[in-house]
């Protein structure tokens, strides 16, 4: 089978290269992605070899995961003498090592830092044109608006601004003077781009001493003249007081402006602004509209959300097979709170058939992400043997996991296993310190434990 694009990424960064292989499939690009496409019982090694060989280019994510991948390095290696096209997707600012330089430096680079998610509809656009195909799918008006948006912006600068800011583009490394200086130059000639990127400089410290209300400044300076990412930020700013007093009522404004213009991280916030009641009127409807504009362009968090509205039906009529729906296409995204509640659904048969298995297999997951509460009910099934061999020293192990991040059930279990040497060997002292931490939390079973061990 033909492949438009292979997808090379760190494992670290398996929820960035998910989310970039469904856009770009709901655009109507046939990706191959390691391990979706891996056959079972074949041999991994000829696997990649065999999906490069049979894609037309070959899309880096590249991070800082990536830059010290030697599986990286050698799928770019095989592309490279395949003579593949080769595009590295710029996901972080990280100085490029010197085997992928060797690759790539003559490579046109795709910058998409410092929120990937914003430059997908123009990494469609140009993956279209290298492929010379065009774009379908849920993806296409989305990608003709923003291409409409950006080529009316390019035209509309002053030239020497635009000149100015794709010096910068060329130079970007770590926030470099040089970079800086170019960035400068563009921005105070009233490019929108510049000004935001100078901005985020400010803002992380990058090439300049790190100033919240500069940061601001400039934001502000690109925020006014329409552009969506810099809205964000400054609606980031204000609803946590960064360089500005807070204001969740600024945010919202901020954050109103550039989620109409379709950035999914800010309708994503507005949707937790209205679900919390922080700067609008508390509104559960308000909240799952907007996390559904997110979460339909593949928002992990938003997703999750819209999914737990379905759950407890707030804003939305109560819906179980709903909510699996929207938690599992979050989990698949490595979302941690989404792969716990899928397990939960699986545990209990809620939206799903009952089955203790798949309840393990995606607790486990959010457990290994360190999500407590998969960590506890990852023990929970190991004590009472549910969808795993019956172990109560694995019980005891993720209870702790659990119980070291405050877990207050599994403080109360892991002191429980300490008292009745269940797991664990039996250790009054371990029981009362646990105990005690639970009952600190108010947990009463835990009060009545110290009591009846004297305490």
């Amino acid at each position: 089978m033909k492949y438009d694009i292979f997808i090379s990424y760190s494992n670290k960064d398996e929820a960035i290269a998910n989310d970039v292989c469904h856009v770009l499939e709901d655009s109507g690009f046939k990706c191959w992605i390691a391990p979706r496409n891996i056959q079972p019982g074949k041999q991994y090694a000829r696997e990649i070899i065999n999906g490069i060989n049979s894609s037309s280019m070959l899309l880096l994510i590249f991070t800082s995961n990536s830059n010290e991948s030697e599986h990286v390095i050698n799928e770019v290696d095989r592309a490279f003498n395949a003579k593949k096209t080769i595009v590295p997707f710029l996901a972080e600012n990280v100085v490029m090592n010197e085997e992928l330089d060797y690759y790539l430096a003559r490579k046109q680079w795709f910058v998409a830092y410092p929120r990937y998610s914003s430059r997908l509809g123009e990494l469609i656009t140009t993956l279209a044109e290298i492929l010379q195909k065009p774009v379908t799918g849920n993806n296409r008006q989305q990608v003709e608006t923003r291409d409409e948006v950006v080529v009316n912006s390019v035209y509309e600068k002053d030239e020497e601004a635009r000149l100015s800011y794709e010096q910068a583009e060329c130079l970007d490394s770590e926030g470099d003077e040089d970079t800086i200086k170019w960035y400068r130059k563009a921005a105070e000639q009233g490019d929108a781009d510049a000004q935001c990127w100078l901005g985020y400089c400010y803002e992380s410290g990058q090439g300049v001493s790190c100033s919240k209300s500069e940061a601001v400044k400039w934001y502000r300076k690109a925020a006014e003249q329409g552009n969506a990412d810099a809205q964000f930020w400054l609606g980031i700013s204000y609803y946590n007081g960064n360089g500005v007093p807070q204001s969740y009522s600024e945010a919202v404004k901020w954050y109103r402006k550039s989620a109409e213009q379709g950035d999914a991280d800010a309708q994503w916030w507005l949707g937790i602004c209205y679900y919390n009641g922080n700067g609008v009127s508390q509104s559960y409807s308000e909240a799952a509209k907007w996390y559904r504009e997110a979460a339909e362009q593949g928002h992990v968090d938003a997703q999750f959300w819209l999914g737990y509205c379905y759950y407890n039906g707030q804003g939305v009529p109560e819906s179980y097979s709903e909510a699996v729906k929207w938690y599992r296409k979050a989990a698949e995204q490595r979302g941690a709170n989404a792969q716990f509640w899928l397990g939960y659904c699986y545990y209990n048969g809620q939206g799903v058939p009952e089955s203790y298995s798949e309840a393990v297999k995606w607790y486990r997951k959010a457990a290994e992400q360190g999500d407590a509460n998969a960590q506890f009910w990852l023990g929970i099934c190991y004590e009472n043997g549910n969808g795993v061999s019956q172990s109560y020293s694995e019980a005891a192990k993720w209870y702790r996991e659990a119980a070291e991040q405050g877990h207050v059930d599994a403080q109360w279990w892991l002191g429980y296993c300490y008292e009745s040497g269940q797991g664990v060997s039996c250790s009054k002292s371990e029981a009362v310190k646990w105990y005690r931490k639970a009952a600190e939390q108010g947990h009463q079973d835990a009060k009545d434990a110290l009591k009846r061990l004297g305490y």
